[in-house]
């Protein structure tokens, strides 16, 4: 057990307590501090625990509790009534996650964390935040039931085995049943033995998985805290799959009743990666070239794979199959090891890519023609309008070299992530830039069907339809951020071109027929006036006269609008100087920021971690390698921030400071430093005023946080009159950086009004935890940096 639910507070329409009773509360507090495995207490799940009278009192008797084990208090909550209290509540107890009911809105949960400095779903382990399988929908007044038909079955509280209490301070019946072993163990009949509390929990388990309620017990069938019905497919599918490549569903009973049709073997199938690295999942054969960590089968692919024919339910080959010489070679083998109906997922990099381009290990191209290659069939669920081309109109291209192709691999699905800029266009304008131009699509993700016996066309979009497909966790996270657009470009601005030629055609033909009507007038008019005398005469030719003024000034107002259609589209050419003027590095210290050489200095560096240090340097490499373009657009757009605004109350008086200066007049803006590498050196003005100077107190962001006190800068003091070193003192943070900022103290320092010069040089901690600076920057209208200061202010005796 490592998690605690206690339903403070009772729906309003049950028969339940409205509140659970303070014996019970202390009770359970008891509880808590004498089972150490438990980090995470969830505070309501049906309804908000805030109205209890002893909700903040007991939340901060655990909060303590759970702070010294590094855990954290999940509330249930609504944003319309809790936003006070919960802030509240922050300030003083271990972190604070919060989790909508039912009832409220997940933006409005998101925008009550950031303005009451609580955690959100996304600063938390997934494994935590749905400790309970999928986050509940059972309340009495919750909509109306989701019937799912290919997913189901299952009991959140006994499949987490979660220890819940309800508000009349008992844990749930089937809770009892797991906990208390002289409660669980049942004689036999013969007395010769019992059953195990171990035994009793699966027995129940696979009951409620099959939903056999009323066999699971009398309390079971009339429970809600079932999935069935409760939740969506994807969510479910989410978590079963989940539990299976834990190697958790075994039983041919509950895997046909549970996936159905999704995975069609009756007994634990065999799951493979191939070319797996050092990040192979759990539950899957890892084959790889290199004996790394987790590897289960090392082997060179080229020349085969070494498992059976007919032995693998699911394979999945994530950024692998590039790098193979021989690829033709390694889709037979596939096809050799799978069964007949297996399902085959390839993640691979999109070929056009400046990235993949370049990389000399990728020997294989992979775009939306590659899966063709595959297959003689004629059956695919790729739309015609991604894959068409001129002299290939069917589908299977497999014997297009006139071989004896063997393999028959399907496809199901075919799905593109794209970079951020063009992840807000309509699929047709996606798929056209995509076919076009470099950097629009970053990689591509493959669902395939192992086909080895006839496959009628009516069971191939069947199966195209309801197959539930699995995929690698890293794709998952990345699909999430295809929901975040990144800064338009000039081929983004380009897709509103067509609408905006539209209108102004619609607007001219309006004109025309508003001009031909008035002429068609003019012309009746003029018709039945040369029957009049003379002086009628020369009044019709006045009149004309103004009319043809009017048509002239309209015409000229028309020439205008097309002029400035022109203008339009030549300010949609390629980037002018101003757009993608180049800011080298070193100008960006220029005036009252000074850049240094860089000089590596390893003292007080930590041990680095691995995965810190791979993520960091990561991040490093997107800052400065690539492109010089590509580096400068990027630089340029970066500049566009101002976190002036966005300042929290602790930071306040380094705004302040900066203000005094007239900082925020001359319009400096507040922004990041890119990524500290070792051995960087900065050098930084610092206004002061006559006084003694005993300290700096400066804003430091880190990727990581510091698990102990860990230098990452040497920080030395000069006059800037003089260029005499002042003091010298590391910079160590010891408390969390994000909360306040970190303040240096040295020895008084007697100074005159006027600056001092502060130098930073980044130790190697700096790319161990992903190290930035804050800085107030003055740009020039092409976003060149001309002055720049430390988000800083000097500390007075």
């Amino acid at each position: 057990m490592k998690r605690l639910a206690v339903e403070m507070v009772a729906p309003n329409d049950t028969q339940l307590p409205a509140v659970i009773d303070e014996l019970s509360l202390e009770r359970i507090a008891t509880l808590l501090q004498t089972s150490p495995t438990i980090a995470v207490v969830d505070l309501g799940v049906h309804a908000t625990p805030t109205s209890h009278p002893s909700f903040l009192r007991f939340a901060q008797l655990i909060g303590g509790t759970l702070r010294e084990r590094g855990g954290y208090i999940v509330v249930w909550c609504d944003t319309t009534t809790d936003r006070d209290v919960l802030a509240k509540l922050a300030q003083s107890t271990c972190p604070i996650v919060t989790i909508a009911l039912p009832t409220a809105d997940d933006d409005e949960v998101n925008s009550l964390n950031r303005s009451a400095g609580l955690l959100t779903g996304d600063d938390i382990s997934p494994d935590d935040r749905y400790a309970l399988g999928v986050p509940l929908a059972a309340r009495p007044d919750a909509p109306y039931p989701i019937v799912t038909e290919s997913i189901r079955g299952g009991c959140p509280i006994v499949e987490q085995r979660l220890w819940f209490f309800g508000t009349d301070g008992r844990e749930f019946a089937c809770q009892r049943r797991m906990q208390r072993q002289d409660a669980l163990r049942s004689q036999m009949q013969d007395g010769s033995a019992y059953k195990t509390a171990t035994e009793q929990w699966h027995e129940l388990r696979h009951e409620l998985r099959l939903d056999h309620r009323e066999q699971a017990g009398a309390s079971c069938a009339g429970c809600k805290f079932s999935y069935q019905g409760w939740v969506d497919d994807d969510r479910l599918r989410t978590f079963w799959i989940q539990q299976d490549d834990r190697g958790d569903v075994v039983n041919p009973l509950e895997r046909e009743y549970l996936f159905g049709e999704a995975i069609p073997t009756a007994q634990r199938v065999t799951k493979v990666d191939l070319g797996c690295g050092p990040i192979k999942r759990r539950g899957f054969v890892g084959i790889d070239r290199f004996a790394l960590p987790g590897v289960d089968i090392t082997a060179d692919i080229n020349t085969g794979i070494p498992l059976p024919e007919d032995s693998v339910d699911y394979l999945v080959a994530s950024h692998s199959l590039e790098h193979f010489d021989d690829l033709p070679n390694v889709i037979h083998e596939i096809h050799r090891i799978c069964k007949d109906r297996a399902l085959v997922t390839i993640v691979a990099p999109y070929s056009a890519t400046g990235l993949n381009l370049a990389n000399p290990y990728h020997v294989q191209v992979f775009n939306e023609h590659t899966a063709r290659f595959f297959t003689n069939g004629s059956e695919t669920a790729l739309q015609p309008a991604d894959y068409d081309f001129p002299s290939a109109e069917n589908w299977g291209l497999a014997s297009s070299d006139h071989s004896n192709w063997r393999a028959d691999l399907r496809l199901l699905k075919c799905e593109f992530f794209y970079m951020p800029a063009y992840r807000g266009l309509n699929e047709s304008a996606k798929r056209v830039l995509r076919q076009s131009l470099n950097d629009v699509c970053e990689q591509m993700l493959l669902q395939l069907l192992v086909v080895k016996s006839p496959i009628s066309e009516a069971e191939f979009s069947e199966r195209a339809r309801s197959t539930v497909y699995q995929e690698p966790p890293a794709v998952t996270a990345r699909r999430k951020e295809e929901a975040i657009s990144g800064q338009a470009n000039i081929f983004t601005e380009l897709t509103e071109l067509p609408q905006s030629v539209y209108s102004l055609s619609e607007a001219v033909t309006r004109w025309s027929s508003q001009f031909n009507e008035r002429l068609s007038v003019i012309e009746r008019d003029v018709a039945e006036r040369r029957q009049t005398s003379d002086a009628d005469r020369t009044n019709v030719a006045k009149r004309v006269t103004a009319v043809n003024s009017e048509l002239i000034r309209r015409d000229l107002a028309q020439q205008n609008r097309l002029a400035e259609l022109e203008a339009a589209v030549a300010r949609l050419q390629p980037h002018s100087a101003e757009q993608f003027g180049t800011t080298p590095h070193a100008t960006a210290a220029s005036a009252e920021g000074k850049l240094s050489p860089a000089r590596a200095n390893d003292a007080g560096a930590a041990s680095p971690s691995g995965q810190q240090t791979q993520a960091v340097r990561e991040i490093l490499s997107r800052e400065r390698d690539g492109k010089n373009l590509t580096r400068l657009i990027r630089r340029y757009r970066r500049r566009a921030q101002d976190l002036t605004s966005l300042i929290a109350p602790n930071f306040e008086s380094l705004k302040q400071y900066g203000d005094r200066q007239g900082w925020i007049a001359r319009g400096l803006r507040l922004q990041e430093s890119d990524l500290w590498h070792n051995g960087q050196e900065w050098i930084y003005d610092l206004p002061v005023e006559t006084g003694s100077v005993v300290g700096i107190r400066l804003a430091i962001t880190t990727q990581f946080k510091p698990t102990a006190p860990i230098p990452l800068f040497d920080c030395t003091v000069w006059s800037a009159t003089t260029g005499t070193q002042l003091t010298g003192v590391k910079v160590a943070p010891y408390k969390d950086l994000a909360a306040e900022p970190m303040q240096l103290s040295f020895a008084p320092i007697d100074v005159t009004r006027g600056s001092i010069s502060v130098r930073l040089v980044g130790l190697p901690a700096v790319e161990t935890l992903g190290v930035r600076t804050i800085e107030w920057r003055g740009l020039t209208a092409l976003r060149q940096v001309r002055s720049m200061y430390l988000f800083c202010e000097p500390v007075y005796k």
